[in-house]
């Protein structure tokens, strides 16, 4: 390993973007994959950060907003906030972060420990072509200066570029988000079934238009939960934007996503960081959005199926849907197999979590 990397405070760690920068700056060998994303501010920002890192006059700051896992505003020494750190080690239930309670009662089954940081990443992996405006974000390795204390820790996290904002959605009314910003949004919380969407994680930006702001979401952490679930309303689904019909960009964009292209390009980038369980989950709720769309639905319609707004713990349509058909899904393998004399095999690949392929296609069937 060359010197100079030896002494990075900061290292990129996911492919896509090493090989961005391999590419674009030809500071290393490339590492091929089969797909592209553009990761210029990343890696500007990933060496900004190593260079005060380096120095020893970082300042990294927690947000005055409690939050479930280890969140830390990189800094240079002028305050000028360069990125968001969100370590592995400092998610919920993980021994960085000891005090921190479950995020979604609940729904704990559904999100394993240590993936949140890489649903970051999956998060802009899947935002093809910044549809819905998710931040640059990979996966690093970074020496960081503890808030707290005069020490420093080390770690894996998500590194997402800091975006300059006037606030959140909380902070301001529906009717200055332009229809197709906010239906990029619930487009993209769809397709992932993020479990929290609300009005606090979706940031506000001022545009030339002084009547009009730009929605920029953060918070991907809890995206692709490894089953179904009902995740609790978001923001959006009171917004008048998403009962209208379709913008055409929204429409041909949701028209133009492709599961198997997606399901590669995660394996590829994220390899066992993002779980069958979620990928089957990923495959379901785009399956739902491409079908609702041909047919017809507005997105709030669409929403109606996977969001619950009772105060309850009422399952969604979505919900129950998966759940029968998971369940037939188990039956017909375990009937498969027994035809088969395959009971010598410890428990069936679908007790492991990951079923055949043919009872994947007859699940979202």
């Amino acid at each position: 390993m060359p010197e100079q990397e030896e002494r990075k405070a900061l290292k990129l760690v996911s492919r896509s973007a090493r090989q961005w920068k391999a590419v674009h700056m030809k500071d290393e060998k490339p590492c091929p994959i089969s797909f592209e994303r553009d990761y210029s501010g990343v890696t500007t920002a990933a060496d900004y950060a190593d260079a005060w890192l380096r120095l020893g006059k970082a300042v990294a700051v927690m947000p005055d907003r409690e939050s479930v896992c280890g969140t830390y505003f990189i800094s240079d020494s002028g305050c000028n906030r360069i990125a968001v750190f969100k370590p592995v080690d400092e998610e919920w239930g993980q021994s960085g972060r000891p005090l921190s309670v479950e995020p979604f009662e609940g729904y704990a089954e559904a999100f394993l420990l240590g993936e949140c940081a890489y649903k970051e990443a999956a998060a802009y992996l899947l935002d093809h072509n910044n549809n819905a405006g998710v931040p640059q974000t990979a996966i690093v390795k970074c020496i960081y200066p503890i808030p707290t204390s005069c020490g420093v820790s080390s770690g894996m996290g998500a590194f997402q570029v800091y975006q300059d904002n006037v606030g959140d959605a909380d902070d301001y009314g529906p009717g200055i988000f332009s229809q197709e910003n906010v239906q990029r949004i619930a487009t993209f919380d769809l397709r992932v079934l993020n479990c929290d969407r609300h009005a606090g994680n979706l940031l506000v930006q001022e545009t030339k238009d002084a009547k009009v702001r730009k929605l920029i979401p953060i918070d991907h952490g809890y995206i692709l939960p490894d089953r179904v679930v009902t995740p609790p309303w978001p923001a959006w689904m009171q917004w008048p934007q998403v009962r209208e019909p379709l913008c055409p960009s929204v429409k041909s964009y949701i028209q133009s996503v492709e599961f198997s292209h997606d399901n590669a390009m995660l394996e590829e980038e994220l390899a066992d960081k993002i779980h069958s369980g979620s990928l089957r989950t990923l495959r379901i709720t785009t399956h739902l959005l491409k079908s609702g769309v041909d047919i017809g639905m507005s997105l709030y319609e669409i929403g109606l199926l996977v969001y619950s707004s009772g105060t309850g713990k009422s399952k969604s349509v979505l919900e129950k849907l998966a759940d029968e058909a998971y369940a037939a899904g188990l039956v017909r393998e375990q009937r498969i197999e027994s035809q088969l004399d395959l009971a010598a095999l410890e428990h069936s690949s679908s007790a492991k979590g990951k079923l055949q392929p043919t009872t994947e296609d007859f699940i979202v069937r």
